[in-house]
C-alpha cells in the first residue's frame, strides 16, 4: 500500500511541475485552456506556485480509511500543528555548479530549515483489537532547530518503559550526511545548474479539470478557491511518454519502463482524486489545501501485481487531508525544546556499523 500512495504523491507532484514549467515556457494560456480555466483565473493560480513563502503555521488533519471486511469504520486519523521556517540562501547551495551534491550543500540544506510539529495520532479500535496495549491517542513531538532532530518520546515511553526513555532528545544530523551518502551525494541526479523542474519537458495533460468556486472572505482579505478534478487512468495515459522517459533516464530499458506504467495503471487507473487550494488573490498565499483520494481495490488487481492466490481482503481505500496554512512569511524560527537531551554522535556511530557500544 505504500508503493501506492507514494507514486500517487508523485503523480500529484508532476502535476504541479507541470504548471510550473509551462509557465516558465510562456505556454500558460495553453496550459489553463487544457484544464478549463481562464487566463485571469490561471494568473492567480499560478501566483501561488510562484509567490515565496520562507515561513508559516500550518494545521494538518489526516484521515485515512480501508474499506473491507477485515477493517472497521474508523479511519486513521493523525493532527499535527507545527511551523516551518527556511532561509532560501542555504538552500540554494542544492542547486550551484556542481558534479553532484557535495556532503557541505546538504548539510546546509538540513542547517537552513527550522520545523516544529506536534503529532496526534488515533488509532481505531479494529488495529487495537490485536494489540491491547496500544492506546487510543498517541502524542509525539518532531523538531529540526539548527541541524538538531529532536523527538518526544513520553507516549512511546508508557508502551515500552524499560527501553524507550521518557522526555524530549536530540541528535544533530550534520555527522551522518558522510556516513549515509559518502564523500559525494548525488542525491537527485541532476546536471550541474539545473533544478528539478528543468530536468523534463512537461506535456499538456488530460483528465485533470480546475475550476474556480465563488470566492471566500480569510483574516479580512480576498481569496479565490480552485479545485481540481483528476481521472487518473486518462491522466496517465496522457503522461505515459513523460514518465517513460524519466525511468529510461534513472537507468531502465523500455520494456522495464512499460511494465512499470502497466503496474502503475494497475493500481491507479481506478483512483478518483480532487484537490481544493484557497489562495489569497492579490500576495499568492496559500491559506487551505486539501486533498481526497478514493481508490478502489479488487484481488484480481493484486493478483496481476503478485501472482495468484493474493488475497487482501481490501475493497478500497480512501483518505482525506487537510492543511491550513498562517503566518506567512511572519512565522519565527522554531526554538529548540526545553530540557532536550542531546544525544552524542559517538553513542550512535557504533549501532550504525553494527557493533555494540559500551
Amino acid at each position: 500500500m505504500k508503493m501506492t500512495f507514494r507514486y500517487g504523491w508523485m503523480l500529484s507532484l508532476l502535476l504541479v511541475l507541470m504548471f510550473a514549467s509551462t509557465a516558465a515556457a510562456q505556454d500558460m494560456d495553453a496550459m489553463c485552456e487544457s484544464v478549463g480555466l481562464s487566463p485571469a483565473d490561471c494568473e492567480i493560480y499560478m501566483l501561488a506556485t510562484s509567490t515565496q513563502v520562507n515561513s508559516v503555521q500550518f494545521d494538518l488533519d489526516l484521515a485515512f480509511a480501508y474499506e473491507g471486511s477485515m477493517f472497521g469504520d474508523d479511519p486513521i486519523h493523525m493532527a499535527v500543528v507545527g511551523s516551518l521556517a527556511y532561509d532560501p540562501d542555504k538552500l540554494s547551495a542544492l542547486y550551484e555548479d556542481t558534479d553532484a551534491l557535495s556532503v557541505q550543500s546538504v548539510q546546509e540544506a538540513i542547517a537552513a530549515v527550522n520545523t516544529r510539529l506536534d503529532v496526534a495520532l488515533d488509532i481505531p479500535e479494529w488495529i487495537r483489537y490485536d494489540a491491547p496495549e496500544l492506546p487510543g491517542r498517541l502524542r509525539m513531538g518532531l523538531a529540526l532547530v539548527d541541524s538538531v532532530g529532536y523527538v518526544e518520546l513520553s507516549d512511546l515511553h508508557l508502551l515500552d518503559p524499560e527501553n524507550i526513555p521518557s522526555g524530549w532528545y536530540g541528535l544533530d544530523i550534520r555527522p551522518f550526511i558522510p556516513v549515509i551518502f559518502g564523500s559525494e551525494a548525488d542525491l537527485f541526479q541532476m546536471q550541474p545548474g539545473e533544478s528539478p523542474s528543468a530536468t523534463y519537458t512537461y506535456p499538456f495533460v488530460e483528465g485533470v479539470d480546475i475550476v474556480r468556486l465563488p470566492d471566500v472572505t480569510i483574516e479580512g482579505r480576498t481569496a479565490a478557491v480552485f479545485q481540481t478534478d483528476v481521472d487518473y487512468e486518462q491522466f496517465m495515459n496522457s503522461i505515459l511518454d513523460t514518465f517513460i522517459d524519466a525511468y529510461t533516464q534513472q537507468g531502465m530499458t523500455r520494456e522495464q519502463a512499460l511494465a512499470q506504467m502497466d503496474m502503475l495503471t494497475s493500481l491507479l487507473g481506478q483512483m478518483q482524486a480532487s484537490f481544493i487550494q484557497i489562495v489569497d488573490v492579490e500576495n499568492g498565499y496559500t491559506y487551505t489545501y486539501q486533498m481526497e483520494f478514493d481508490m478502489p481495490v479488487s484481488n484480481e488487481t493484486f493478483e496481476a501485481l503478485y501472482g495468484t492466490g493474493y488475497d487482501t481482503g481490501l475493497d478500497g481505500m480512501r483518505m482525506t487531508m487537510t492543511i491550513e496554512l498562517r503566518g506567512h512569511n511572519e512565522t519565527g524560527p522554531a526554538v529548540a525544546p526545553q530540557g532536550a537531551e542531546l544525544i552524542p554522535f559517538t553513542e550512535i556511530m557504533p549501532l550504525l556499523l553494527g557493533q555494540q557500544s559500551s
